[in-house]
């Protein structure tokens, strides 16, 4: 599951795992993004979608990346937080 923050606008840019699991238009793909909700019931809608497709898409789980560690680097600033 990816939020992209108000902050970040158009520049936000996807880690390597949720990238290889993504899939334009959401079809067929076990991640999802989406804008920051503008609601308590919105969020609770996109939890209960990514809680339900732990089991109903883990079929198309991609995990050919290595996972993301404490401290990475951020793939825009190029520093680590």
């Amino acid at each position: 599951m990816g939020i992209i923050l108000p902050s970040q606008g158009s520049s936000c840019k996807m880690p390597p795992r949720l990238e290889d699991n993504w899939v334009e238009g959401h079809t067929n793909c076990y991640a999802k993004y989406w804008i920051y909700p503008s609601t308590a019931q919105e969020l609770g809608g996109l939890i209960e979608d990514v809680y339900t497709a732990r089991i109903a898409r883990a079929h198309l789980i991609n995990n050919s990346n290595d996972m993301m560690k404490k401290n990475s680097k951020c793939r825009i600033q190029y520093i680590t937080h």
